[in-house]
């Protein structure tokens, strides 16, 4: 059974914020990913095939001097699969420019926002998957070696999705865990004969937290895939987020913010010190389950790609609620839109025993959570796992025929759970 790559988490880890010498003095900041053409919020980026909708990718530079960068598309290829060329599935594979960066208008900290959109005349897929946009500032520079990558995936519209989630879980701990059952339908080929064509399911929560791969199903019928109770996907609960609102630095109104500092270049603003969860019972809070959205006090602002002001942002979390913590063993991560997709590394404060980080975010409302990671890769929620948790998740549908040329995409859904839902199919969005 073929493994994909899907949205190339590695490749993103390593390069979203830059890892060649010759990109240190690219700072890239307020990424915002989203598709448009639709109203609909899919925390995982995928469009739909010969349709409006179309990805989005609107973020900033700060301290540029608005010189011009350049961009690639790549399609990833599955595990064990030959790399097709990119004539084989871009229309015009080229590199392209960017020369329409538009500068900061009196803001305390300068930037040059850039924005683009795929397909566009210069870049048009012809393959669905699984696919990356790296940036570069040299037009010369290779795969790899660009300062920011984002992955995105593009979908044939040729099955119905549904995501069906279960009051209880299947096989853990049900006060803990959510289950994410899915059933694939529709008339194609490769839904007669699934096991055929390799058919498989990605199964993400929110944005990138997590994502479990499912290739055994528990149904065959007519016409349809289903993948439930232990074949289907269990992914722990965690919380609802924390979230601020930075709407007006020097004025009030900001939410979930202590306080705030005005430097010659900048602003300092200070989140409330963060405590854990792990012993508390379930709270709801209304949440959006990772989002980052950039605004202003007004939501009417018209240039808030170039007059939205920047904030160096400092989160800080109490570890003394968390059991045998160990600052050289453990790894604290801040989690959400923002921090995508592997999350954010807080450091730990011997002076204040606190763990920090700061980050310069616009301005705007943003989510965030914590997750401590040891070692071995072990993963805690310090929010605590609840099943009662509402949560984001995606299913994006694959299939490996070995009479076609590559994989295929070829259907999706993303739907939010919440208690109402939670015994209730949802549509196909």
């Amino acid at each position: 059974m073929i493994k994909y790559r899907v949205l190339s988490i590695l490749i993103v880890a390593l390069a979203i914020f830059g890892n060649k010498s010759n990109s240190q003095e690219i700072h890239p900041a307020g990424l915002q990913v989203f598709i448009g053409g639709t109203a609909d919020i899919r925390p995982i980026p995928y469009y739909y095939m010969n349709t409006t909708e179309r990805l989005v990718i609107s973020f900033d530079l700060l301290n540029y001097n608005n010189d011009n960068i350049y961009y690639n598309v790549y399609r990833q290829q599955a595990y064990g699969e030959a790399p097709l060329q990119q004539i084989q599935y871009l229309k015009n594979p080229q590199i392209v420019e960017i020369n329409n960066g538009a500068s900061s208008m009196s803001t305390r900290t300068p930037y040059v926002h850039y924005e683009i959109a795929i397909p566009n005349a210069q870049v048009q897929p012809i393959l669905s998957g699984d696919y990356v946009v790296e940036f570069y500032k040299d037009r010369y520079q290779s795969q790899g070696e660009g300062f920011m990558t984002i992955p995105f995936t593009i979908v044939e519209s040729q099955t119905t999705v549904d995501i069906h989630f279960p009051f209880y879980a299947v096989g853990v701990d049900s006060d803990k865990y959510q289950q994410v059952n899915i059933s694939v339908s529709g008339q194609s080929d490769y839904i007669n004969n699934p096991l055929n064509n390799n058919i498989s399911i990605r199964v993400w929560q929110n944005y990138a937290q997590r994502g479990i791969n499912l290739t055994q199903p528990s149904q065959i019928l007519n016409n349809k895939v289903v993948f439930s109770d232990d074949k289907g996907a269990q992914f722990p609960g965690g919380n609802e987020y924390f979230h601020f609102d930075l709407l007006y630095p020097e004025g009030g109104g900001n939410i979930g913010v202590d306080s705030i500092r005005i430097y010659p270049n900048y602003y300092k603003a200070f989140l409330p010190i963060s405590h854990t969860r792990l012993d508390k019972p379930y709270l709801f809070e209304q949440d959006m389950d990772g989002l980052y959205r950039i605004h202003t006090a007004s939501f009417t602002s018209q240039s808030i790609h170039t007059d939205g002001e920047y904030e160096l942002v400092k989160f800080s979390l109490n570890c003394n609620d968390i059991p045998d913590f160990n600052p050289q063993k453990h790894h604290i991560y801040l989690i959400g839109e923002a921090f995508s997709p592997w999350g954010k590394e807080m450091q730990y404060d011997p002076k204040s025993g606190l763990m920090t980080y700061l980050m310069m975010i616009k301005q705007g409302y943003l989510d965030y959570a914590f997750v401590l990671r040891d070692d071995n890769y072990k993963e805690i929620n310090l929010g605590g796992d609840h099943r009662q948790t509402t949560n984001t998740y995606t299913a994006l549908v694959y299939v490996n025929n070995p009479m076609d040329l590559s994989y295929k995409a070829i259907g999706a859904a993303t739907l939010r759970r919440t208690m109402k839902n939670s015994t209730e199919f949802g549509g196909n969005n």
